[in-house]
């Protein structure tokens, strides 16, 4: 089990991380034991794969797999360059309460609304539109569809766009640009979901600045990726 301060987050928790990034290994190391988030397993990223993104995206899938062959109800999934913030130490139980006592298939702990996520209930907010996540917990349902579907092809989409995109299935998500998807206001009023995928009204990560293997790039978003949600201040 996954805890903070004793606390539920999820039943299983990995973090994926390259074999010889052993820098960003020790840096989530030393933030996990800042906020007391134990129960939390590396898992070591794929390399077998023509591009880094579908290193990711297998790497994500071993897990599911994984995931799908325990009990377990929820799965936390972190990349390495994940950070956790102090909003998710204050009111951490009402926090994870109001998590769990939603109703929910995926939920973002960090990441870019994109669109503005929606009012739900207990704090949370159904997401129409994100991007740029580093942090997740799954359940099993929505983990065995997306491997049933995208395991064979993945619509060359990103980890973090595919779940976006599922949520309103299979039609969306192999088609967005078709279906006009980035150019509507409100996904959320136009397209019925089939998975209910939210946040929290805060951020509880970010991405730290780091140099990315899946961009090839220094990253320097930290900051601008905490004003995303419907109360930004960490």
């Amino acid at each position: 089990m996954v805890t903070i301060d004793d606390i539920k987050i999820a039943d299983l928790g990995f973090y994926i991380n390259l074999d010889r990034r052993t820098d960003r290994k020790e840096h989530l190391l030393k933030n996990l034991e800042e906020y007391n988030i134990i129960g939390i397993e590396r898992k070591s990223a794929r390399e077998d794969n023509k591009t880094a993104q579908l290193n990711l995206i297998n790497s994500n899938f071993d897990l599911y797999k994984y995931f799908l062959s325990t009990d377990a109800e929820t799965l936390l999934i972190l990349e390495d360059d994940c950070k956790f913030l102090p909003s998710i130490k204050k009111n951490t139980k009402e926090i994870f309460d109001n998590i769990h006592n939603t109703d929910w298939d995926l939920f973002w702990l960090g990441g870019v609304n994109r669109k503005p996520p929606i009012p739900y209930k207990n704090k949370c907010y159904q997401v129409s539109s994100v991007s740029y996540t580093q942090s997740f917990i799954i359940k099993r349902k929505m983990a065995e569809d997306v491997l049933k579907i995208f395991k064979s092809n993945w619509y060359h989409l990103g980890m973090d766009e595919m779940l976006c995109l599922f949520a309103y299935g299979i039609n969306i998500a192999k088609d967005p640009f078709g279906n006009n998807f980035y150019n509507i206001d409100q996904p959320l009023d136009h397209f019925k979901t089939e998975y209910k995928c939210l946040c929290y009204e805060s951020v509880f990560t970010t991405q730290y600045n780091s140099y990315s293997d899946l961009t090839q790039t220094q990253t320097t978003i930290e900051d601008w990726l905490c004003l995303h949600h419907p109360k930004s201040k960490t």
